[in-house]
């Protein structure tokens, strides 16, 4: 009978399927890898991230002009956003997006307390004298109109003061953006 020799997955096979010696043994345990020294990253591994840099001169007034004019289109919430994203950049896109912002706040709750009064007044002075209250209704659309100019006027002027490098203070306006 001719001897067979025993199979990798038998017991008291050869561990290795290609019947060439192992040089050491399979370990027994599992031991966790070594820490990598510090600063030291993996070729397949980028390095984090560093914190973004300070904004060049051109983009600061960029963006200074940009946290004015976008509140023409999305109020409040453009001078927001650049305010947080780069706030901690520049200190000038901090404080002319701060401005549009404080602007945009006013403008907003001047705009609500006008036309609750336009609304509220106009309605019962129309039921009670209704001359007057045509008379009032019509000076509060027009103080409500042009209020509304003189916000897109500030808007404007903010814009070309920030795209010259100078920082806005818009008069009349709350302050509540510290």
């Amino acid at each position: 009978m001719s001897q067979q020799e025993p199979h990798a997955g038998q017991p008291g096979g050869n561990p290795n399927p290609y019947g060439q010696p192992i040089s050491q043994p399979p370990p027994t345990g599992h031991y966790p890898p070594a820490a990598p020294p510090p600063g030291y990253y993996p070729p397949y591994a980028p390095p984090p991230p560093q914190p973004p840099g300070p904004l060049s001169p051109s983009d600061e007034r960029m963006w200074g002009m940009l946290s004015y004019l976008l509140c023409l289109i999305a109020g409040f919430i453009a001078p927001l956003i650049i305010y947080f994203v780069y706030r901690d950049r520049s200190n000038f896109v901090r404080d002319t997006s701060k401005e549009a912002l404080n602007l945009q706040i006013t403008a907003a709750i001047v705009g609500v307390t006008a036309t609750f009064g336009l609304f509220f007044f106009g309605v019962i002075f129309s039921i009670a004298v209704p001359p007057v209250g045509a008379i009032m209704f019509l000076v509060w659309f027009i103080l409500i109109i042009g209020y509304q100019i003189a916000v897109i006027t500030f808007e404007i002027i903010g814009a070309v003061r920030a795209n010259n490098g100078v920082v806005y203070r818009v008069p009349l306006i709350l302050r509540l953006v510290k």
